[in-house]
């Protein structure tokens, strides 16, 4: 079972707010043009004709029939489509809040992949994991301060108060 801190999503009042919102709204609209469409499909079946029923059919079984099946082939291509746009947006959200927690991970130096263990001499960094028998030398730019350079570097200098120091920590 995932463990997720649900008191620091709570306390933040939520990742994404609209997005969330925006894809309930495209799962609502799913349910509703779902059961509008088998209302228009069961119309044509056992209605008259009517202006406001977008399918046009005559009383004869056979232009029943095919309004129906027009109507329950639409109806399914637009539920798919609403439930598709709600996945992306939900497949959205996982993956930046994914990506906040490497980039956390990263920053405080541990990784998700797999454990290491990582020794820092004045020379290059030799990084022993248990999948690979022999250490492997990494190449590692750090300061004499030990923080590490490049973005991340810059990341680290983030002045604790500017909104993207705060969107990082996921505040």
């Amino acid at each position: 079972m995932e463990s997720y801190d649900h008191k620091s999503h709570l306390l933040s009042g939520g990742r994404y707010p609209v997005l969330k919102t925006i894809a309930i709204l495209y799962l609502i609209g799913a349910c509703a043009v779902g059961l509008y469409g088998l209302f228009v499909a069961a119309w044509c079946l056992f209605g008259q004709p009517a202006v406001w029923i977008p399918v046009s059919f005559t009383p004869a079984w056979g232009s029943r029939i095919m309004g129906c099946i027009s109507a329950i082939g639409g109806t399914f291509l637009a539920v798919i489509s609403m439930l598709a746009i709600a996945e992306g947006i939900k497949l959205f959200i996982d993956g930046a809040n994914s990506l906040r927690i490497m980039a956390r991970g990263a920053m405080s130096g541990a990784t998700s992949a797999s454990p290491s263990v990582a020794v820092v001499t004045d020379g290059p960094a030799v990084v022993s994991t248990s999948t690979s028998p022999s250490p492997q030398p990494v190449s590692m730019t750090a300061g004499t301060d030990g923080r590490m350079g490049g973005r991340m570097g810059a990341l680290e200098e983030i002045d604790a108060e500017t909104a993207e120091a705060a969107l990082l920590r996921g505040h």
